[in-house]
């Protein structure tokens, strides 16, 4: 304990609420000295077309930071770490055209489906 208190060690953890209520809670020391942080689950992001029928719909090249609203032909990932944005069929929606700016992504073209209305 001498060095956590004196804070040589630091910690990073994942646990669910039930955990922390069993293990964490009973000892006022571990509260104490851990800082409890809450991330959300990230919301599911919508789905229009399948990823097949994005790649296979036809496409027109645009503006990616006008795209807002559109339906992605194609993944858009950033590269670090390469762990898609937007994928296929899905929305291109406001908040993932700020985070791309936020990380300085080209925001230059993009391919957009066009599915035909039917």
């Amino acid at each position: 304990k001498p060095y956590l208190a004196a804070g040589h060690i630091r910690f990073i953890g994942a646990t669910t609420y039930e955990e922390y209520k069993k293990h964490f809670e009973k000892s006022k020391s571990l509260v104490r000295r851990f800082q409890n942080i809450d991330i959300k689950e990230p919301e599911v992001p919508e789905a229009v077309l399948t990823p097949r029928q994005a790649l296979f719909a036809p496409r027109r090249r645009a503006v990616l930071a006008d795209c807002a609203g559109e339906i992605a032909a194609c993944q858009i990932a950033p590269y670090p770490p390469g762990v898609p944005v937007i994928a296929p069929g899905e929305r291109i929606e406001k908040k993932h055209l700020a985070y791309l700016r936020e990380i300085g992504y080209n925001m230059s073209m993009a391919d957009v489906a066009a599915p035909e209305r039917g």
